[in-house]
């Protein structure tokens, strides 16, 4: 990756300085069994990229495809640098007992919180995903069929295993139901209860023996007049939903709700937008990742400045030696830190010396006759 080029400064006028991504060095990637071949190869690519070595834990939830990962990596990676661990939980309490440089992890807060603890002995920095309750604000200004469609997508995509679905609505009671008849129409299901549930509107159907619950909507007569509240008082969402077409609306959300991301009119189909960095903040989440952004998560911006010897540079840093006089301190106060954006200072620096030459090259052949 080329290096970054910083923003100069009244300190760095005739400076070199670049910002180079430095790999972390070794570092483990656990895996969740979700998405046991996204979770593992979304994080590993930027691993890859941004020069690591990896560990690769895979799940023990998901054994058909940790094993196919084992037989598969090492055919296109060299082991060396890149190893597949299977394993339960006894495999990786001895993973996080060893140091690594970094440490990416998806999976349970339970676990994440045992995964934070073992990194701090080490001061290991982290990523942690781990999920939690996504709200989904609905107004009546929306397009009810269309947002009951991408809601139900989002929520029964992938049998509901999925870190950001849609896990509540907050509407008001005429949205609540617009929203139940289209959801009847779009599942074409018929209202049922059982003796679980109560405040039934849709589905409610368990069958234990297939590990089956039916979708299912559960309603609640209470009015949520203050969502942004409700959502604001509660710990920060990975993902929260809104529904509307109203400007303000839209901006409110955007502007007050302190979450991972904010989505607008449509569900999880934020996961694959790769220019925008995925991750949350609180509880949730530590750092962020897909595209460019796994990258810069597994990479380490160092920052190098090289100085010369040329002596209008000495001359100019010699102001910060003793003594400290009065214009000397009035000087640098004024000067120290200013940025220069857009400014060529060593090409006007560089003009001035040319400038200055022909000066003295012209007052000596005008005085002093002679000729270059």
């Amino acid at each position: 990756m080329r290096p970054e080029k910083p923003e100069r400064t009244t300190t760095s006028i005739m400076d070199s300085m670049k910002i180079i991504p430095d790999p972390w060095g070794v570092t483990l990637i656990i895996s969740s069994w979700n998405y046991p071949v996204h979770l593992t190869l979304m994080p590993l690519v930027g691993a890859i990229a941004g020069g690591n070595c990896v560990i690769i834990k895979t799940s023990e939830l998901a054994p058909a495809t940790s094993k196919t990962l084992d037989q598969l990596i090492p055919q296109y990676l060299d082991e060396e640098c890149y190893k597949v661990v299977q394993g339960g939980p006894k495999e990786t309490e001895k993973l996080l007992a060893e140091k690594f440089d970094y440490i990416f992890y998806t999976g349970s807060s339970r676990v994440g919180q045992l995964v934070y603890s073992a990194a701090s002995i080490h001061l290991t920095p982290v990523t942690l995903e781990m999920g939690g309750k996504s709200p989904v604000f609905l107004d009546n200004t929306c397009n009810i069929q269309m947002a009951t469609e991408r809601i139900l997508w989002g929520k029964l995509a992938n049998a509901g295993q999925t870190c950001i679905a849609p896990d509540y609505i907050l509407c008001t009671p005429d949205v609540q139901d617009d929203f139940i008849k289209a959801a009847k129409e779009t599942l074409q299901e018929t209202t049922r209860t059982t003796g679980v549930m109560r405040k039934v509107a849709i589905g409610g159907e368990i069958d234990e023996n297939e590990r089956y619950i039916a979708p299912t909507i559960l309603v609640n007569s209470t009015q949520a007049n203050e969502a942004l509240n409700f959502i604001t008082e509660r710990d920060p969402p990975l993902t929260c939903y809104v529904f509307s077409t109203r400007r303000e609306v839209k901006d409110a959300f955007a502007n007050r709700v302190t979450a991972g991301s904010i989505c607008v009119n449509e569900t999880c189909s934020i996961i694959i937008v790769n220019s925008l960095p995925f991750g949350g903040v609180g509880k949730r989440w530590h750092g962020a990742y897909h595209g460019k952004h796994s990258f810069d998560t597994f990479t380490h911006k160092k920052s190098v400045l090289v100085k010369n010897y040329s002596y209008v540079t000495d001359g100019l840093i010699r102001l910060r030696y003793p003594p400290y006089t009065d214009w000397k301190q009035r000087f640098i106060t004024l000067a120290i830190g200013l940025p220069l954006p857009g400014i060529p200072w060593r090409l006007i620096i560089f003009l001035l010396g040319i400038t200055t030459g022909m000066i003295v090259m012209f007052v000596i052949q005008k005085f002093y006759g002679i000729s270059f």
